[in-house]
């Protein structure tokens, strides 16, 4: 039941959409269109059988709460015949931070500071496998409820989707050579600082991490003197 409700909110939180394609030889096939993760996770539900459009003509939208790197999640509120869903997705920590019980089981289960920190630890573990982790979540609404006035708080969690995006195999030649030219290569990356390192590890980067929350606290000052020893932003 999770499994199902987890991969639902992954296609009726996002906005990329398929279309059915005819090769000129006859054959069909869909082809997905919009943000990289999100047409992944749309081709995901499409390959165990959720298919957006059914799933959106069933449940439409009302109103979306843009991603913001500040906020580091979205939400789209859709209506529902017996009332509205609003289902989000975004960072880990933040989805977390924003819900108040867990799917688990089928049944609801109160979530705790105690518990909310096992499964941050459990996204960590997929993190350092070096995959792009997403949290997702849902909760009722009344349809009485201002759309305008919504809070994404007090959700149900349901769940992490850990997405692979390996690094193309002539990279780590090509750090190589500008290394060994004399070259210092950075990597700048909207990951998390687990999954970032992963990476970097792959491609053969190395140096100290700096999370966008310390640079903001730093001088310019001290950004020039720590900043040969920096290989990951």
């Amino acid at each position: 039941k999770e499994i199902c409700l987890l991969l639902k909110t992954a296609v009726l939180a996002s906005n990329a959409r398929y279309e059915l394609i005819e090769s000129p030889g006859g054959e069909k096939k869909y082809s997905v269109i919009g943000d990289p993760t999100e047409e992944a996770l749309v081709s995901a539900g499409l390959d165990l059988g959720f298919h957006r459009k059914d799933l959106t003509e069933k449940e439409p939208r009302i109103d979306e709460y843009e991603f913001t790197s500040e906020r580091k999640m979205m939400s789209i509120l859709r209506n529902n015949e017996r009332n509205n869903i609003l289902y989000s997705k975004g960072a880990s920590e933040k989805i977390l931070e924003n819900s108040s019980f867990e799917l688990l089981n089928g049944e609801l289960k109160k979530l705790n500071e105690k518990r909310k920190k096992e499964l941050l630890d459990d996204c960590k573990k997929m993190e350092a496998k070096a995959l792009r982790v997403l949290a997702f979540g849902y909760k009722n609404v009344s349809k009485n409820e201002n759309a305008k006035k919504l809070k994404e708080e007090g959700l149900i969690f349901i769940g992490f989707i850990g997405m692979l995006d390996p690094p193309r195999k002539e990279v780590k030649q090509a750090i190589r050579d500008c290394i060994n030219a004399g070259i210092s290569v950075k990597m700048i990356t909207g990951d998390s600082e687990i999954t970032a390192k992963a990476i970097a590890i792959q491609i053969g980067i190395k140096g100290e991490i700096i999370t966008e929350a310390q640079l903001e606290k730093m001088s310019d000052v001290a950004l020039l003197e720590k900043i040969d020893n920096i290989g990951i932003f």
